[in-house]
C-alpha cells in the first residue's frame, strides 16, 4: 500500500510538471463545472469533451517548426511518410 502511494505521488509530480497536461486538466474541469451548472445534456457534454481531447492531442509543435532544422530532402521524406497514405486516398477531382 505504501509503495502504491509513493508511486502515485511520483506520478502526480511528473504530471504536474507538464504544463500542457495541466492546462488540459483545467479545461476539462472547467467544462465539467460549466456543463453541470448549465444543465447541458450528457450527449452535448460528451461531444464537447471529445473536441477538447482532440484539440489537446493535436496541440503539439507544428510539423514545420520541428522539421525546420533538417534538409529539405529529409523534410519531404518525413512528410511523405506522415501524410502520404491520407493524400493517396483523397479524391481530388
Amino acid at each position: 500500500m505504501l509503495l502504491m502511494a509513493h508511486a502515485g505521488s511520483i506520478t502526480m509530480l511528473i504530471i504536474k510538471g507538464d504544463k500542457r497536461m495541466e492546462r488540459f486538466r483545467d479545461k476539462r474541469t472547467q467544462l465539467s463545472s460549466f456543463a453541470k451548472k448549465m444543465a447541458v445534456p450528457q450527449v452535448l457534454t460528451a461531444s464537447m469533451q471529445e473536441h477538447l481531447e482532440m484539440e489537446h492531442k493535436s496541440d503539439q509543435a507544428p510539423d514545420e517548426q520541428v522539421l525546420s532544422i533538417y534538409p529539405s530532402c529529409l523534410r519531404r521524406a518525413v512528410m511523405r511518410h506522415i501524410y502520404g497514405n491520407a493524400l493517396r486516398m483523397c479524391y481530388l477531382f
